[in-house]
């Protein structure tokens, strides 16, 4: 898994690319874990993402748990209508911002 990231004027951008499965799992989580720790807010944009297993929206759950408990936001872009249902029914839109674009993200941040 590719994962970039960019610096904008008071959040991080971060794009994972590829998978987001069992193989690639970990990196993802300790990417984010080192994110959580360093006091910045985020988006992590999923548009570049084809799958995304159970197992990565455990990670993405874990994520909002421990921004939550350090009292900040991250929101997660998901323009994929068919991925957008799946954190719908999940219910993860009620326990975090979840945006169809980068505009809407910066504004729920």
């Amino acid at each position: 898994m590719k994962i970039e990231q960019e610096e904008c004027n008071n959040f991080l951008l971060v794009k994972p690319h590829g998978t987001l499965d069992t193989v690639d799992l970990s990196s993802l989580k300790e990417y984010l874990d080192r994110l959580v720790e360093s006091g910045k807010a985020f988006i992590i944009d999923l548009s570049n993402l084809n799958f995304v297993s159970s197992s990565g929206l455990r990670v993405l759950l874990q994520t909002a748990n421990a921004m939550k408990e350090s009292k900040r936001k991250f929101v997660t872009i998901v323009p994929q209508e068919d991925m957008y249902e799946v954190f719908e029914l999940s219910g993860f839109t009620r326990l975090f911002p979840v945006a169809n674009n980068l505009q809407d993200a910066i504004a729920k941040l």
